[in-house]
């Protein structure tokens, strides 16, 4: 099963799954957007046994905010799969569901947090001002068991919070 979809309002979808989900602020300005996107289901012998998806999320001003693009893999047993870009960060994760252990990634390369704030604002989110980062991390861990172990590797960092002396920062933890 093979298919394409379009949002193109994502304003008017957002306000509308804002009443149905807490995660939503619908005080939330969000810049006017669509969202683009494709899937792929694989059956065998009735039940599903592959889904892709590929989604861009564009904003109509790209001067508003970042695109961003996800795609995603789900297979029984496997690991969920997902990448997720957008400008100046990718990150590909793996997480398995019925152990809730992850492996992840991230690649930062002078990555502002300002280009994917209003993205951040809709699901109540905030980077506690303006972060600019070059560097990477790479980590895995259980969610459930709230073990977590990773490496980041800054090579060129600076925090912007309101109130406070910006910071900047290079190093690996």
């Amino acid at each position: 099963v093979q298919g394409r979809f379009n949002v193109a309002d994502v304003p008017k979808l957002l306000a509308a799954l804002a009443e149905r989900t807490k995660a939503i602020d619908p005080e939330a300005p969000v810049p006017p957007s669509m969202v683009d996107g494709s899937f792929n289901i694989a059956l065998k012998e009735q039940q599903p046994a592959a889904a892709d998806v590929e989604l861009t999320l564009k904003p109509a001003d790209p001067k508003t905010a970042s695109p961003i693009h996800l795609q995603g893999r789900w297979q029984p047993e496997k690991a969920l799969a997902a990448v997720l870009e957008a400008e100046g960060v990718k990150v590909k994760t793996e997480y398995r569901q019925e152990s809730f252990v992850y492996q992840a990634g991230m690649e930062l390369d002078n990555f502002n947090s300002a280009r994917i704030a209003a993205w951040l604002a809709i699901v109540r989110a905030k980077a506690g001002g303006m972060v600019s980062l070059t560097g990477s991390w790479s980590g895995s861990g259980d969610v459930k068991a709230g073990k977590h172990r990773g490496t980041l590797a800054v090579a060129k960092g600076d925090w912007n919070r309101e109130g406070m002396p910006p910071l900047a920062a290079s190093g690996e933890i």
